[in-house]
């Protein structure tokens, strides 16, 4: 199996997107067959409250070319009017 999932906690997203191509020494790491839901930011049903809030900043480890490791990505999306 392959490496998991990082993710950052909030309080240090900005400082983490700004160096993107670096390792967040903040990041934590799922751990196989853990599931996270990741809710992104923008309007809610709640109105425009988390708008300007940051979502979660995570990302998939890098997988080494011919490594033979694979991943599995499940996307799920609300409809929304308009789509």
């Amino acid at each position: 199996r392959g490496p998991c999932t990082d993710w950052v906690p909030p309080a240090f997203s900005k400082a983490t997107l700004r160096r993107f191509k670096y390792n967040s020494k903040h990041a934590k790491s799922l751990s196989h067959c853990d599931v996270a839901l990741f809710k992104g930011r923008g309007e809610t049903f709640e109105g425009a409250a988390h708008i300007g809030h940051p979502g979660i900043v995570h990302r998939s480890p890098r997988v080494p070319e011919g490594s033979g490791i694979h991943r599995l990505v499940l996307v799920l999306d609300i409809p929304q009017e308009g789509w």
